[in-house]
């Protein structure tokens, strides 16, 4: 069932942003998002045929998306707040940048279930529906409900470490140092050699 993913997923979310608020939110907003999403499936139940697997199928894909989008958001926000970003602007920021991002990947899932109509068997289509359902569900929930938490948590969802470093007005642009900077650095310098 989906109880072991989502307390799967606190986990990583725990460990991935060191903040308690900052795990929560992702999840708060799935939570949100599956509960409006599995009820319109019910709704949806009366008007068209729906496998039994299907509110199973939803809540897992709906989970796996619902978690990702959001995450894509909170982490555009802190790094918008560790660059001295206040709340507000790091939350245009956020939204300016991984909204949209959030807004495409959910209207192609969307598309791609949606597509199930074109193979011409009509079984697998009330699972589709209902999949889709609860991925806008998603999507718009990442979109309204988490900005709004966002902006009533604030710096709450930074760590302990993050926050002492803004009140002492030491910022961090945090995009730029590691790994993945690294990588991204590479691959802007020799395109071709890794595309082909």
């Amino acid at each position: 069932g989906t109880g072991p993913a989502f307390v799967m997923a606190a986990i990583v979310l725990l460990l991935v942003f060191g903040s308690m608020f900052a795990a929560a939110l992702p999840l708060a907003t799935a939570a949100v998002s599956l509960g409006v999403g599995i009820a319109l499936i019910g709704l949806l139940s009366h008007a068209m045929t729906t496998a039994s697997f299907s509110t199973d199928l939803s809540l897992l894909i709906g989970l796996g998306v619902g978690v990702d989008y959001s995450l894509f958001i909170v982490t555009r926000y802190r790094q918008a707040r560790m660059r001295g970003s206040d709340g507000l602007q790091a939350t245009r920021e956020s939204m300016n940048t991984s909204g949209r991002a959030v807004l495409f990947a959910g209207t192609t899932v969307c598309i791609a279930l949606l597509g199930m109509f074109a193979l011409g068997v009509t079984f697998p289509y009330g699972a589709a529906v209902a999949t889709c359902v609860v991925v806008a569900c998603t999507v718009t929930a990442a979109l309204t409900l988490l900005p709004a938490l966002l902006g009533f948590f604030g710096d709450r969802v930074l760590t302990r470490k993050q926050r002492s470093t803004l009140s002492e007005g030491d910022f961090d642009v945090v995009e730029e140092f590691g790994a993945w900077a690294a990588w991204s650095r590479r691959l802007a310098k020799h395109p071709a050699l890794y595309a082909s």
